[in-house]
């Protein structure tokens, strides 16, 4: 029996239906064997022993293949041509998995070890890369991923040494590691891109109107020249991005990634780590602009600096951040605006389950808000950052913010930690506030607002969730109902005991009976919610699911018994 599959009874003409499929169905591809340190055998690419040689094997391999092939390739050096012509690029295919990681003895792919077996594409067509100086006869773009679909793929491989610095051709100033333009998605995987670097954007990869899926990929040390170190997307681009790190990329704007014009890409447990902008306009982390609805789900922005938006720059864009962290972001210039993040231009990005830690700014540390930027801000936490002039946790000029569940507290200014060292405004700007903890006393519109201290697990190891008796436990908006999967910043469920907390944890983990303790007499709920591995979660038991791996199982006792108190 196949596990997991419904089985159902095939009446009438089904049967001959289900036949008739299978046998339209295509006929299982070959493997093409790659190795380009091999000096012997018949370099055919049959086998291990016969595979293609050299560094320019892979793109034999490849234009060899046909749709349902796949390529495995050994560690070693590939480039995209055994020429010097820069406009060389190792093509994308329809069809064909490109596979690096393997040492040369594997007889299944999931044998292959890509972290061990560095498999690299290198855009250094001569051998002689030497920081700047050796780049000028690298190729504009390692990888071609033009006019390629889903099932073009490229999994384990190192790109690197690509240099688009063509002096007048505009599509080699872009994506020097990687370029996919109108309508080209393939699907990248388990890949590192290092060291390229642009004139233009996309030091990484440049897309336009394309719409990639990529996971669990590393993107480090790239140069986007104008725009976007590691990404540039332009035009209608939705890339699907899960598990990626940027990190230490530059570029004069969008340190990290930019998205332009009506760019809808969904960002889930991706790091943004040490980029920089180093122009005038900004987007350390992000420059995100000019419609479009990204998504960010689960990600972390640290150590991005710019001259405005250290971690984010948004720019007429209603951006969605669901529990994501900002940590130690900031902006370059004494005067500048927005360490975490800066948004402008009647945009509505919306904020929910976030923590804004340590981040500095001239003004608005956390987050700074103009001419109509309106963010939603619902269930976050906003603590210890700093603005050498005013705002360190908000900072808005004609612009109204709606904040709801959420605290605001030691984030400080040149005024100390008062109320207008949590939340500045100035102009026309009208925050409504409610049921929100904020230090120093919240006087303007809103209401059910408290001034108390929140009383964090442990503040100074940078705990920021809820003991049990805090005073934003069960304080937020008792009407709040989450979004469909909205979670914690633990990615626990967001309401237990009927009313959702203030700030970006939910407290309650294993206090079944709601009394503010977890004693012996949770323990008999415990064991009546306790499923099992797989088992699901049974309604009311979302408490006990600590490691929120939507079951109970030994695991989740264990958290348990951590928690345990006196009654």
């Amino acid at each position: 029996m196949l596990s997991g599959v419904v089985r159902k009874r095939v009446v009438g003409g089904g049967l001959f239906m289900i036949c008739l499929a299978l046998a339209a169905a295509p006929a299982a591809g070959e493997v093409l064997y790659v190795d380009a340190n091999l000096a012997t055998g018949q370099d055919d690419g049959t086998s291990w022993e016969n595979a293609y040689q050299g560094g320019a094997g892979l793109v034999s391999a490849i234009s060899d293949a046909s749709s349902g092939d796949e390529i495995w390739a050994a560690a070693g050096t590939y480039q995209p041509t055994s020429g010097t012509s820069r406009f060389a690029a190792v093509l994308l295919k329809n069809g064909v998995r490109i596979l690096g990681g393997f040492n040369g003895t594997e007889t299944s792919a999931g044998q292959r070890d890509y972290q061990t077996n560095e498999t690299i594409l290198s855009g250094d067509l001569l051998g002689n890369d030497n920081g700047a100086a050796g780049l000028t006869d690298n190729s504009y773009n390692v990888v071609d991923a033009n006019f390629t679909n889903v099932t073009a793929i490229l999994d384990g491989f190192t790109i690197t040494g690509g240099n688009a610095n063509h002096p007048s051709s505009m599509l080699d100033q872009v994506g020097g590691g990687m370029i996919c333009r109108d309508g080209s998605n393939p699907s990248i995987r388990n890949c590192r891109f290092t060291n390229n670097r642009v004139t233009f954007g996309g030091g990484a990869i440049y897309f336009r109107s394309s719409s990639p899926t990529i996971d669990n990929c590393i993107f480090e040390d790239n140069i986007g020249g104008a725009f976007g170190g590691a990404w540039d997307m332009f035009n209608n681009c939705s890339p699907t991005v899960r598990n990626c790190i940027f990190r230490n990329n530059r570029a004069a704007r969008a340190g990290g990634v930019e998205t332009f014009q009506n760019c809808s890409p969904t960002f889930e447990d991706c790091v943004f780590d040490n980029n920089l902008a180093t122009g005038t306009t900004g987007g350390g982390g992000m420059f995100i602009a000019f419609g479009g609805t990204p998504s960010f789900t689960r990600c972390v922005y640290m150590n991005n600096s710019a001259r405005t938006g250290g971690a984010i720059y948004n720019d007429t864009v209603s951006a969605r951040f669901n529990a994501c962290i900002f940590i130690n972001n900031e902006t370059t210039l004494a005067n500048g605006q927005g360490g975490g993040t800066y948004g402008r231009n009647s945009a509505s990005p919306q904020y929910r389950d976030c923590l804004f830690v340590g981040n500095s700014a001239g003004t608005g540390a956390a987050m700074r808000n103009v001419t109509g930027n309106s963010p939603q801000i619902f269930n976050c936490t906003y603590v210890d950052n700093v603005a050498s002039l005013t705002g360190g946790g908000l900072s808005n000029a004609n612009a109204n913010p709606n904040i709801q569940n959420s605290i605001f507290w030691n984030n400080s200014d040149n005024n100390g930690t008062v109320t207008t060292s949590q939340i500045n405004s100035t102009g026309t700007s009208n925050p409504n506030v409610n049921y929100s903890n904020i230090q120093g006393g919240w006087t303007g519109n809103g209401a059910n607002n408290l001034n108390i201290d929140p009383a964090f697990v442990d503040a100074g190891s940078g705990n920021w969730r809820l003991t049990l008796n805090s005073p934003c436990a069960n304080a937020g908006n008792p009407g709040f109902v989450p979004q469909p999967d909205e979670t914690d910043l633990d990615g626990h469920a967001r309401v237990l005991c009927d009313r959702v907390d203030m700030g970006a944890y939910e407290s309650g983990m294993g206090d079944a009976d709601c009394d503010l303790d977890v004693d012996v007499f949770d323990f008999e709920a415990f064991i009546d919610c306790e499923t099992g591995p797989d088992g699901g979660v049974m309604v009311d038991c979302e408490m006990f699911d600590d490691d929120g791996d939507d079951d109970i199982d030994w695991t989740d006792a264990q958290a348990f018994w951590l928690v345990v108190t006196l009654p």
